[in-house]
């Protein structure tokens, strides 16, 4: 009976957890081009990142991201293994081992599991895993089946010291430790006794041993502070020709290959020495190297993301996702499309002249290598109501304060007409452009581009980090040192008092023509220019009181960003609720004035922009009607290895979806329509469960009402 009730509760705990998991579906993007590691499997390549595992299709010139969104234990990757089609991932909490084709998956944590240590290598010898950690070499057979067969505790400890590399010839496993290289026999890993050490007292360059591999009838061993080949106890330096003796990888095939902290070697027995090959290359960090199964070459670097060699000239290709991580603010355009900058502020950014452009599931790159020759960084983006975006400049003394893109795609630049950075910037309900110079000013550009008018008023318009509009055309500005001020439509200035905090950093009017102001010390609502309500952490549901940005969406929800904390909500009902890293957020890492909240009512989502990455968040849609040309269908063609499901958008809630062969035999019958979202989906599958072959499907589309609709699916495997 005990028995029956603890299933029962086990059952009833992991069906209300799906039930919110589907309610508030979160997905995450991130920059994934500072690779770990990089394998091949079969054509394709498989590269560890610190933001999760990117698998890249070859043929078809696809990829495939996983990351914590996508139920993989966690992004930082620290080693990927490939084993009988395979993908093993080593983090700092456990392992994820995922099918190559990435329907299967498992996730065995190191807490739950009792691996002490973080897992930062494996290698499968058959059936058997050696894994290293920064305790103990674990040993674990799989039986096969390491989708299934119980995760069993072999932990093996080699001097207390960290286990970097694994490496297998025969039956003997060699491991690299940060005390030096261990051999051991694989028939009797409990008889220390016959294990030998190697350390700098027996000929390595350094104990800290970072690769192995047998090239030529000789062991090769990369350190940290260079190479030596040769055998136990008789070794040889290799140095000749590197341009870092800081070893991370070799690969060796016809060639023997070495991935160093500075440029890709390759080895020229004739002379013998390392050759350098690096033309091509923008980063010669080069965190790791692999050969796929026609024989290319190719490397993964520390921010260029990955690179394939041709002839003599690596071909580099950018990795998915956005140019950063780190992001200063974000809006949304009238096709749903995303715009992100990335001010780096107190953060160190490399990435602040980029722009970050989601469209179509994927991300575009523009001013990727700085062809607009802008000259500081890029802090603001904002659209006006003819689709143009307007990016403000943070850098001072330069001729270009703002980068304009055309809704026809043409680049164009102005200056503010006083000096100074822009301190923010916001479009009107008139489409006239406002821009603060952060010191004393604004600067209000007309509708038509051609005028400005310029605000200057110490006492109201000092530090200005934030604009917004009321109903009646009222423009309020809020100063990270002195409050907020108004001017009224009657051109009269007024100063609010009795907000929490003079640091005001984000305003948002509601449908109610309430003004909610964003502090360092919680929120404020302004009715009718006076304050009437005070929100704050010991008083609400804030998850903190310095408020970084506000979000309102089409049901009146109020959405804030915090500092350090994640984003509060206070809902329609008057009950709050918060998302963070434990609700599936990109990151709490939420600072320095991060406009990173905005809102795509048509598809109801709400973008949440950290500094480090960006979540979207199912909030539901509004209502649709029984009007099915609103349709939409997508991806189309769908590439299975690419998307995991096709998307049916804007459906009734009583539709039904038929997906029929061209030679109109039924595939499947899809009933469940997700009532927040108004969506439904199809993984490309038949109604006993297996994947359709390529090829031209009909979907046909019928409400309660007979209303229907049909179309074409391309499946491409």
């Amino acid at each position: 009976m005990k028995r029956l009730f603890f299933v029962i509760l086990l059952f009833s705990i992991l069906l209300l957890s799906y039930q919110y998991s589907w309610c508030a579906k979160i997905r995450n993007w991130y920059n994934t081009n500072y690779t770990t590691d990089i394998v091949s499997v079969n054509k394709n390549i498989v590269v560890g990142t610190t933001k999760g595992v990117v698998i890249y299709y070859v043929d078809s010139d696809s990829f495939v991201t996983l990351n914590n969104s996508n139920d993989i234990l966690e992004n930082q990757i620290n080693g990927v293994t490939v084993a009988s089609g395979n993908i093993w991932l080593y983090s700092p909490n456990g392992i994820t081992i995922i099918s190559e084709d990435t329907t299967t998956m498992r996730k065995i944590s190191s807490s739950f599991f009792g691996i002490e240590g973080t897992p930062e290598t494996g290698l499968l010898k058959g059936d058997t895993l050696f894994m290293g950690t920064n305790k103990y070499l674990y040993v674990w057979d799989t039986k096969g089946s390491p989708f299934s067969t119980p995760w069993s505790n072999h932990p093996y400890d080699l001097r207390g010291s960290c286990v970097n590399t694994i490496f297998i010839k025969n039956d003997t496993l060699f491991a690299g430790t940060d005390v030096g290289l261990c051999r051991i026999p694989i028939g009797d890993l409990s008889d220390t006794t016959a294990w030998l050490w190697n350390t700098t007292v027996d000929g390595l360059p350094d104990d800290t041993v970072s690769a192995v591999c047998f090239w030529e009838n000789e062991y090769w061993v990369g350190t940290r502070n260079g190479i030596v080949s040769g055998n136990m106890n008789n070794w040889f330096s290799r140095d000749n020709g590197l341009w870092s003796k800081e070893i991370n990888r070799f690969y060796s095939a016809g060639t023997l290959w070495v991935a160093t902290e500075n440029t890709p070697h390759y080895w020229d027995s004739v002379s013998n020495r390392w050759i350098s090959l690096n033309r091509g290359l923008k980063n010669t960090h080069i965190s790791g190297i692999c050969g796929d199964a026609t024989g290319k070459v190719w490397i993964g670097t520390d921010g260029d993301g990955i690179a394939s060699l041709n002839d003599t000239l690596w071909s580099s290709l950018r990795l998915p996702g956005p140019s950063s991580n780190n992001f200063s603010d974000i809006v949304v355009d009238e096709n749903g499309d995303i715009w992100g900058v990335h001010y780096g502020g107190f953060i160190s950014e490399s990435r602040g002249k980029t722009i970050s452009h989601f469209h179509n599931d994927n991300w575009e790159i523009l001013n990727d290598t700085n062809e607009l020759q802008i000259p500081g960084t890029i802090r603001w983006v904002s659209i006006d109501h003819e689709g143009n975006k307007w990016f403000g400049i943070w850098s001072l003394g330069t001729e270009k304060d703002i980068i304009k893109l055309s809704a026809n795609g043409e680049w164009d630049s102005l200056s503010l007409p006083v000096s100074g950075v822009v301190g923010t910037q916001f479009v009107d309900s008139k489409d006239n452009k406002w821009f603060s110079n952060f010191s004393n000013s604004v600067c209000k550009l007309s509708a038509d581009d051609s005028t400005w008018k310029i605000y200057t008023d110490e006492n109201h318009l000092a530090y200005i980090v934030a604009l917004s509009e009321d109903s009646l055309g009222s423009i309020y500005f809020g100063s990270a040192q002195k409050g907020l001020s108004v001017l009224k439509t009657d051109g009269t200035w007024l100063k609010i008092g009795g907000l929490p905090s003079e640091e005001v950093f984000d305003l948002a009017c509601d449908e109610n023509n309430d003004m909610w102001v964003g502090t360092a010390s919680g929120v404020a609502v302004v009715r009718n220019f006076q304050t009437v309500s005070v929100y704050t952490h010991t008083l609400s549901g804030l998850l903190g009181d310095n408020i970084m940005d506000i979000c309102i969406d089409w049901r009146g929800n109020k959405w804030f960003e915090i500092e350090n904390k994640g984003v509060s909500v206070l809902k329609n009902n008057g009950g709050w609720d918060s998302v963070t890293v434990n609700d599936g957020l990109a990151s709490n890492f939420i600072i320095d004035d991060l406009d990173g909240l905005a809102f795509d009512k048509e598809n109801g989502y709400l973008w949440i922009a950290t500094r480090d990455g960006i979540s979207r968040c199912e909030t539901g849609t509004p209502e649709v009607s029984e009007d099915l040309s609103q349709i939409d269908v997508y991806p189309n063609p769908f590439i299975p290895k690419r998307n995991n499901y096709i998307t049916f958008n804007r459906l009734p809630d009583n539709a039904r979806i038929f997906i029929y062969s061209v030679s109109l035999r039924k595939i499947r019958t899809i009933e469940n329509i997700e009532e927040a979202t108004h969506r439904a989906f199809w993984d490309g599958k038949d109604e006993k469960g297996n994947l359709v072959d390529s090829g031209i499907y009909i979907y046909l589309i019928i409400c309660k009402d007979g209303n229907k609709k049909t179309g074409k699916i391309a499946v491409v495997r």
